[in-house]
């Protein structure tokens, strides 16, 4: 079972287990997010929000977080989740901004509100999606094409527009050499069997509570 690399300071994920349920994913994925009870090379068992859930684990099974990158690291057709408010301008402004492995392509895809505390509403909004050009310091980068803007940036993910101020911090979602505990939580983008069982390859370990 590949548990691989580097540990790295975990983050907040733009796929969460509470507001990517309901958002878009590829047919026939069950995304399962919850607190690990036990893990083992064939089966990882969670406690969710609705009960106790068991994924089964195909090989090779590998663990994702994230840790520190910078823009230079988005290319072009990079699929990525950016987080942001929206200013007194009226404007989206980024918070954040992850950049996805391929094989986390096309999940909780689109731009949504995230829910704040005990499920209120939130003006925080993430937006996850490819982009189509790699950005540059000080220019607009749009579904079509990078243009210059002068100093600041300006990020176009699907329709949702987006400022990126300076300094916004960039991470990279990588697999992971740190095994997993029981207590942790996880996001797995698991597929539905004929028989109703669930097979994951993926695991997205989340920040620490």
């Amino acid at each position: 079972m590949r548990f691989s690399f580097s540990s790295v300071a975990l983050l907040a994920v733009a796929i969460s287990a509470s507001s990517a349920l309901s958002q878009s994913f590829p047919p026939g994925v069950v995304p399962v997010g919850g607190a690990i009870v036990d893990v083992s090379s064939t089966a990882i068992n969670l406690q969710t929000q609705k009960g106790p859930v068991t994924v089964k684990l195909a090989q090779p099974a590998t663990v994702y977080a994230g840790e520190p990158s910078d823009l230079k690291h988005i290319t072009k057709n990079s699929y990525i989740g950016v987080g942001s408010v929206k200013g007194e301008d009226g404007k989206e402004h980024a918070t954040d901004i992850k950049i996805f492995p391929e094989v986390f392509r096309g999940l909780a895809e689109g731009s949504y509100m995230q829910p704040g505390q005990g499920g209120a509403p939130s003006n925080s909004r993430m937006t996850n999606g490819a982009v189509a050009s790699k950005p540059k310091s000080g220019s607009r980068m749009t579904n079509g094409a990078v243009s210059s803007t002068g100093s600041g940036s300006e990020l176009t993910v699907g329709s949702q527009t987006i400022e990126v101020p300076a300094g916004t911090p960039v991470i990279l979602i990588a697999p992971t050499t740190k095994p997993l505990q029981p207590g942790q939580h996880v996001l797995i983008p698991a597929k539905k069997q004929d028989d109703g069982s669930l097979i994951g390859q993926n695991i997205f370990l989340q920040p620490a509570k």
